[in-house]
């Protein structure tokens, strides 16, 4: 599951992320030797809390392109 949000003019980002949220990620082991049996299970350290900032620096471009079609119909 994660959250974002974008701050001053989208210079701004912050991510909220937490993994393996209901545990899903578990583990079974089942060993059998002579009179001796093993199970072992678990779940490992899957669980993760994840926290990002970041920061646009510098000058925003302008990303919109014109043509000037009086200069493509003098041609």
């Amino acid at each position: 599951m994660a959250l974002g949000r974008s701050f001053m003019g989208k210079r701004l980002t912050v991510n909220f992320s937490f993994t393996d949220m209901f545990w899903t990620s578990n583990w079974n082991s089942n060993s059998s030797f002579n009179g001796f049996k093993l199970w072992n299970r678990g779940k490992g350290e899957s669980r993760q809390i994840k926290l990002n900032i970041s920061y646009r620096f510098g000058k925003e471009k302008n990303r919109s392109h014109e043509q000037d079609f009086k200069e493509l119909d003098r041609l």
